[in-house]
């Protein structure tokens, strides 16, 4: 798989869904004044029936987006201005995740593997829905983020899977014998540690396994989890891995030396019910709020401890389900979904 080197948008009427309205609304208020990547505003707010009918998941490099809705289908979206997203195409069907794996193709699915062709964002297209045995409620799926590999935990073994060609994944290797009750959430690092929790422990515990060998994985550490009964949702950036428990509180850990992991503890986000995704920006640790009112938090990170920074809410909607940041410009996508499903951007 090569190194994503960016899709291209072909002519057309810039529409994905038939008969489709987009609207995009800039919200007036402006609590936090920008400071780079620390404080952004909302600068855009994109409603539209047809092709954001209810975002589930989010993925942007570049001058280009796709969201994935929960009742399928993906649409692609042109933001090379953060405050002017705009329609390219809808890709109608299943829909499991969104990330990029390089060569203009996109990657989904949890315990399978959707691969979609997004060279030409205005004709998305699929490529391969691979099934592979292993999806369940109890089966969670994983790309590696430099490597054309996907891994899927389960709750007895560890998968890797080849997807250099998406057209046709391969299974390479296999970790069996382990004993997870409820895998839930994964997060590789940039030292080849794909870290997940087994959900089998009180406290809950995080597992890293050595994958930098995908045909010969191996256990390599485990730590109690910073959140006691954490490991939900993960994120990671360089070695640091950060962990919530889908509830209040997100700690973080570093696996700097895999052996010997170090957890800087937990902090309590405010004002929340619970907390879905968490994305690391550039100075930043980003934090969602899964349920109404959709609260985002910032916390920069020390190399130490979590510091809240700022947090404010997304001007509409109710359940914020995924968030991105665009490597590009640090812009970040957020998907709200529920009674006013939209797409906001903030920088």
């Amino acid at each position: 798989m090569s190194d994503w080197s960016g899709p291209t948008s072909s002519s057309g009427d810039g529409g994905g869904g038939d008969g489709g309205s987009t609207s995009v609304t800039h919200p007036p208020t402006n609590t936090h004044p920008r400071e780079g990547a620390i404080s952004p505003r909302e600068v855009a707010t994109v409603t539209d029936a047809t092709n954001l009918p209810d975002p589930k998941s989010v993925a942007v490099y570049g001058n280009y987006a796709v969201v994935g809705n929960s009742s399928g289908g993906y649409s692609t979206w042109d933001v090379s201005d953060p405050t002017a997203p705009t329609n390219l195409g809808f890709l109608s069907g299943y829909t499991g995740g969104t990330h990029w794996a390089g060569g203009g193709v996109l990657l989904g699915g949890g315990g399978n593997i959707e691969a979609i062709d997004v060279s030409d964002m205005a004709a998305p297209a699929v490529i391969n829905s691979y099934s592979s045995g292993l999806d369940d409620e109890y089966s969670v799926g994983h790309p590696h983020p430099q490597k054309p590999y996907w891994f899927i935990g389960t709750t007895s073994a560890l998968y890797a899977f080849d997807v250099s060609d998406p057209s046709s994944p391969t299974q390479i290797g296999s970790l069996t014998g382990l004993n997870n009750s409820y895998p839930d959430g994964a997060a590789i690092t940039s030292n080849d540690l794909l870290v997940m929790t087994p959900g089998n422990t009180d406290p809950g515990e995080l597992v890293a396994y050595d994958v930098s060998d995908p045909t010969a994985m191996s256990e390599v550490s485990r730590i109690a989890c910073p959140p006691q009964y954490g490991g939900s949702n993960f994120t990671a950036r360089g070695t640091r891995v950060a962990v919530n428990d889908a509830d209040t509180q997100v700690g973080v850990v570093d696996f700097a030396d895999p052996a010997n992991p170090v957890s800087y503890g937990a902090v309590t986000v405010p004002n929340v019910t619970g907390i879905t995704p968490m994305v690391f920006g550039e100075q930043c640790l980003y934090v969602g709020e899964e349920y109404t009112p959709p609260y985002i938090t910032a916390y920069r990170f020390d190399g130490q401890s979590l510091t809240q920074e700022w947090q404010t809410q997304a001007s509409t909607g109710e359940y914020i389900y995924d968030m991105a940041l665009n490597p590009t410009d640090q812009s970040l996508y957020v998907a709200v979904n529920s009674t006013s499903p939209n797409l906001a951007v903030f920088r």
